[in-house]
C-alpha cells in the first residue's frame, strides 16, 4: 500500500509583498521570453562552440536564480510555499551533469580548444537551469496551457518563415547562382573555386537543400515543426467536439502551415517521429494513469484509436506521394547506413576516452580520426542524443542523463496516481495564464527594436508574414488549450517529448538551444514540483542553496566566458571593418589585442596568422613580419590542440609563402603541419594528395606510397566529392610574384598524373 502523507490544516494565506508578486510575474514571463529568444537565435550547428549560446546561458541561469529568489523570499513563515522549492534528486542529477561536463572540458583541454569546450559546457549548465526553473514555473494548469499555446505560435511563425524561403528566397538564390556562380560564392564568403570539391558540395546543398528559417540546418528546424504538428494533433484529439468554429478553423490553419513546412525541410527522421507522435496520441486514452474507470466502451475507444493510426499512415503516404521527392525517401536506407557509421566511429572514439569522453565541443576535431574511410562528411555531432552525451562526458554523463529521465518518469507516475495539488490552489502559481504570453511579446518587441536600431533585424521579407500569421492563428486557438485538463496536458507533453527524442535519436540538435530548450521545458512541465500547504524549513534551506548556485554560476559565466568572448568578438569585428577599409595597420593592432582578449580561444590567433602571412607577402618577406607570424602560429596550435582543420589552414599558408618566396623552411613546416593533420584525419584524400605533391617535388622515397593512398581514398564510397580532379592542391614549387595575390592551385589528378574513373 502506498504510503499516505498527512498534513496539518493550512494557515490562512498571507498576501505576498508587491516585490515578491512582481518577481513571480517576471519569473513566469521569462519562460515566454526565452522561448521567443531561442526561436530567433537558436545557435544552430557549431555556433554553440563559437560562443553564440552564451547569452542564452545568461538568460537560462538568471531565470533559475530568479525563481529560487522568489521561492526564498516568503511573505510569512506560516504561509504556504512551494514544497521542495530547492533541489530534489532530479535537480541534483541535472546540476551534476552540468558540473561533470565542465570538468570534462577542462580535463580535455590539452587536446582541444578550451574556449570551445567551455562554451558548450555552459550549454549543459543552461539545460540544467531550464529544467530546474521550469519544474517550479510550469506547475498550474493555466501555465502549462499557456506554454503550449506559445509553442504553437513559435512553431507556426518558423513554419511561415520556412515556406517563404522554400517558395521565394531559395529559388531566387538558385537563379542568381545559375546566372553568376562566382558572385554568389564571393557574397557567401566561402573559398570554393570552380571545379573543386567544395564548390560541388555548395552546389548540392544549394540546389537540393530545404529551408532552415532562423536555423542553420534543416534537421534542426524539423524538430520544431514536428512539435507543432504533434501538439495540434493532440488538441484535435481531445477538444474537437468541445471547441467553437473559430478554434476548429484555427487548428486547421495551423496544420495548413506546419505540415507543408515539415515536408519542405525534407527530414525523414522528423516525418517518422511525427507519425509516431500522432499514433501515440490516437492510441493513448486521455485518462491514462487515472484510477477511475474509463468513460465509454474500451472496445470503441480502441477501435477509434486504431482507425486514427491507420488514417495517419494513409495520409502520411499520400503526402509523400503528392509532395515528397522519390529520391528523398528512396535514400532513407543509405541515410540510416551513414548513421550507423557515425555511431560506430563515436564508439571507437569512446574506447580511447573511456572516462571523460572527448569533452564538450571536441567531437568534430576528433571525429575524423575515427570515421570510416568510406565516408566523407565531417559531422559536428554523432546524430544521436545519447551518444552525443556519451562522447562529451563519458559514461558518467550518460548515466546522469538516464537518471534524469528515469526519475522524471517516476515523478510523472506520481502525478498520475494522485490528484494534482496545483489544481486546488492556483494562487501558488508564479503568475497567471497571460504572463507567459506577455513575456514572449515583450521579447519579440525587444528583438525587433534592437535589431532595427543596430541594423541587424531579422529577415523582414519573411517575418512581415510570419509574425502576423503566428499571432493570428494563436489568437484563434487561444481557447482550445484551455479545454485540456492536467492529464491531457501530461499526454501532450509526453508525446511531444517522445517525438522530439525519437528525432534526436538519428539527428543532430541535442546541443542546439533552439531545439533542446523545448526538450527540457517539456520535461520540466511533466516533472513539476508539487505544491503543499505545509511549511518546511528544509525547503527554504534548499532554496537558499539553489539561489547560491545560480548567483555563483552567473558570476563565473560572466567573468570566465561572456566578457572575454564578447570583447574578442567586438575586437574582431573592428579589425574586419578596418581591413575592408584598407587600414591594415589598425587591423593588425586590433587583431593582436583580440588574441590577448581571450587567452583560451584559438579563433583570434588563427585569424591573426591569416593576416600576418598576408603581411609577409605584402612586406616582401620582412623579418619582423616573419617573427610575428611564427609567434601567432604557435599560439594558435597551443590553443587549438592538434586540430586537423587548424593544421591544414596553417599548412596552406606556408605553402603559399613557399610559392612566393621559395624558402625551404616554409615547405618543411607545411609538411610537418600536414603530417600532424593526417594523424588526426587519416581518411582525408586531400591531405594524402597534398603530401604526395610535396613528396614528389622533394623526390621522397615515400612519394609513391602517398600517391597510392590518395588514389585509394578517392575511390572509396563511390563518392563524386572525392574525385582527384576535384581536389585542388597547392603546387609545391616556387612561382614568385605571380602567386602573390592568390596561391596557385591545380587538380590532384593533373599534378599526380593519375588515371581516374570519372563516371561516378
Amino acid at each position: 500500500m502506498a504510503k499516505q502523507r498527512f498534513v496539518e490544516a493550512p494557515s490562512p494565506l498571507v498576501s505576498p509583498s508587491p516585490l515578491v508578486s512582481f518577481g513571480r510575474k517576471v519569473a513566469m514571463g521569462a519562460a515566454g521570453a526565452i522561448a521567443v529568444y531561442v526561436a530567433y537565435y537558436p545557435s544552430d550547428s557549431i555556433a554553440i562552440e563559437d560562443g553564440d549560446g552564451l547569452w542564452f546561458a545568461v538568460l537560462a541561469i538568471a531565470w533559475m536564480t530568479l525563481v529560487a529568489a522568489v521561492c526564498w523570499f516568503r511573505p510569512d513563515p506560516e504561509s504556504v510555499e512551494l514544497s521542495k522549492a530547492g533541489f530534489d534528486w532530479i535537480d541534483f542529477s541535472a546540476i551534476g551533469l552540468a558540473t561533470w561536463m565542465m570538468v570534462a572540458a577542462f580535463l580535455n583541454a590539452a587536446q582541444s580548444d578550451l574556449r570551445m569546450g567551455t562554451n558548450e559546457a555552459w550549454w549543459w549548465a543552461s539545460a540544467a537551469a531550464i529544467l530546474i526553473a521550469s519544474r517550479r514555473v510550469l506547475i498550474s494548469q493555466a501555465m502549462r496551457q499557456s506554454f503550449l499555446l506559445l509553442t504553437i505560435c513559435v512553431t507556426v511563425g518558423l513554419a511561415v518563415d520556412a515556406l517563404h524561403q522554400d517558395w521565394i528566397s531559395l529559388p531566387a538564390t538558385r537563379a542568381s547562382y545559375q546566372a553568376d556562380p562566382d558572385a554568389v560564392v564571393r557574397a557567401m564568403g566561402i573559398d570554393a573555386p570552380p571545379d573543386s570539391s567544395t564548390r560541388m558540395v555548395l552546389e548540392n546543398r544549394l540546389m537540393d537543400g530545404g529551408p532552415t528559417a532562423t536555423f542553420a540546418l534543416a534537421n534542426s528546424l524539423a524538430a520544431l515543426m514536428l512539435i507543432g504538428v504533434v501538439l495540434i494533433a493532440a488538441a484535435i484529439r481531445f477538444t474537437w467536439t468541445q471547441i467553437c468554429v473559430r478554434g476548429k478553423v484555427g487548428l486547421i490553419g495551423c496544420l495548413v502551415v506546419l505540415v507543408p513546412a515539415l515536408l519542405a525541410v525534407r527530414s525523414r527522421a522528423a516525418l517518422a517521429a511525427t507519425l509516431i507522435g500522432i499514433a501515440m496520441v490516437c492510441l493513448t486514452n486521455s485518462r491514462y494513469g487515472s484510477s477511475s474507470p474509463l468513460e465509454g466502451s474500451r472496445v470503441r475507444s480502441l477501435f477509434a484509436a486504431l482507425v486514427g493510426v491507420v488514417l495517419t499512415g494513409i495520409l502520411g503516404l499520400i503526402g509523400l506521394a503528392m509532395f515528397g521527392n522519390p529520391e528523398w525517401y528512396g535514400q532513407a536506407p543509405a541515410s540510416l547506413a551513414f548513421r550507423l557509421q557515425y555511431w560506430a566511429a563515436t564508439w571507437r572514439m569512446m574506447l580511447d576516452h573511456i572516462l571523460l569522453g572527448a569533452g564538450p565541443g571536441n567531437f568534430q576535431s576528433l571525429y575524423d580520426r575515427y570515421r570510416d574511410a568510406n565516408t566523407t562528411e565531417q559531422i559536428a555531432d554523432p546524430h544521436n542524443f545519447l551518444l552525443e552525451t556519451l562522447s562529451s562526458g563519458g559514461p558518467i554523463a550518460l548515466c546522469l542523463l538516464i537518471a534524469i529521465f528515469v526519475l522524471g518518469f517516476k515523478q510523472l507516475r506520481k502525478h498520475q496516481l494522485a490528484p494534482d495539488a496545483t489544481e486546488k490552489n492556483d494562487l501558488l502559481a508564479l503568475g497567471n495564464d497571460r504572463t507567459i504570453l506577455i513575456g514572449g511579446a515583450v521579447m519579440l518587441a525587444i528583438i525587433w527594436f534592437l535589431g532595427l536600431l543596430t541594423l541587424h533585424a531579422p529577415d523582414i521579407s519573411s517575418h512581415r508574414f510570419a509574425v502576423p500569421i503566428a499571432l493570428g492563428l494563436g489568437w484563434s486557438i487561444r481557447s482550445v488549450f484551455q479545454k485540456l485538463d492536467q492529464r491531457q496536458l501530461d499526454l501532450a507533453y509526453v508525446v511531444s517529448l517522445i517525438a522530439i527524442l525519437v528525432h534526436l535519436s538519428v539527428s543532430g540538435g541535442w546541443t542546439v538551444p533552439g531545439v533542446a530548450f523545448w526538450v527540457w521545458m517539456m520535461l520540466g512541465g511533466l516533472t513539476r514540483i508539487e505544491i503543499t500547504s505545509t511549511t518546511s524549513l528544509n525547503a527554504n534551506n534548499r532554496s537558499t542553496f539553489t539561489l547560491a548556485i545560480g548567483l555563483l554560476a552567473l558570476v563565473l559565466l560572466t567573468f570566465m566566458s561572456v566578457r572575454p568572448v564578447g570583447r574578442q568578438s567586438w575586437l574582431l569585428s573592428i579589425a574586419d571593418a578596418s581591413l575592408r577599409s584598407g587600414n591594415t595597420g589598425k587591423s593588425g593592432r586590433i587583431l593582436a589585442e583580440a588574441v590577448d582578449a581571450d587567452r583560451w580561444s584559438s579563433k583570434a590567433p588563427i585569424l591573426n596568422s591569416e593576416f600576418l602571412y598576408r603581411e609577409i607577402i605584402r612586406r616582401k618577406n620582412s623579418s619582423a613580419s616573419r617573427r610575428a607570424y611564427d609567434e601567432s602560429a604557435e599560439v594558435a596550435i597551443d590553443r587549438a590542440g592538434p586540430s586537423p582543420t587548424v593544421m591544414r589552414q596553417l599548412a596552406t599558408q606556408r605553402l603559399h609563402l613557399y610559392q612566393v618566396f621559395g624558402k625551404p623552411d616554409d615547405l618543411e613546416m607545411a609538411e610537418q603541419y600536414l603530417q600532424t593533420a593526417w594523424q588526426g584525419s587519416p581518411a582525408n584524400q586531400w591531405l594524402a594528395a597534398q603530401l604526395a605533391e610535396i613528396a614528389l617535388v622533394k623526390n621522397d622515397k615515400l612519394a609513391s606510397d602517398w600517391v597510392e593512398r590518395a588514389e585509394t581514398l578517392s575511390k572509396l564510397g563511390n563518392n563524386p566529392e572525392r574525385l582527384l580532379r576535384l581536389q585542388l592542391l597547392y603546387i609545391a614549387e616556387p612561382v614568385g610574384d605571380p602567386a602573390a595575390l592568390e596561391p596557385v592551385r591545380k587538380s590532384a589528378k593533373e599534378r599526380l598524373f593519375l588515371a581516374e574513373d570519372d563516371q561516378r
